[in-house]
């Protein structure tokens, strides 16, 4: 990805990741809500509340990283 001062756009090439990795929390959160609907007692099991949490962060973290990306490439392109 590429940061052009001139014209204050961003340049990000086209990718699979963003729409699997949506895709993959939709799926996620679907299986998650049948499993509880289930077996309800799930809500107040500590291990599968630390695995969903953890399995989510993961995926919002993935999304932080890609946005922090852009704001380091906007920054070196201002300081080059």
């Amino acid at each position: 990805m590429t940061y052009s001062p001139a014209t204050r756009t961003f340049a990000v090439p086209g990718s699979g990741v963003p729409l699997t990795l949506m895709m993959t929390i939709f799926f996620v959160r679907y299986a998650i809500a049948v499993m509880i609907a289930v077996k309800p007692s799930l809500r107040e099991n500590a291990a599968f509340l630390g695995a969903t949490s953890g399995a989510f962060g993961s995926m919002s973290g993935i999304f932080v990283a890609r946005a922090l990306r852009l704001v380091r490439e906007q920054r070196n392109a201002r300081a080059g």
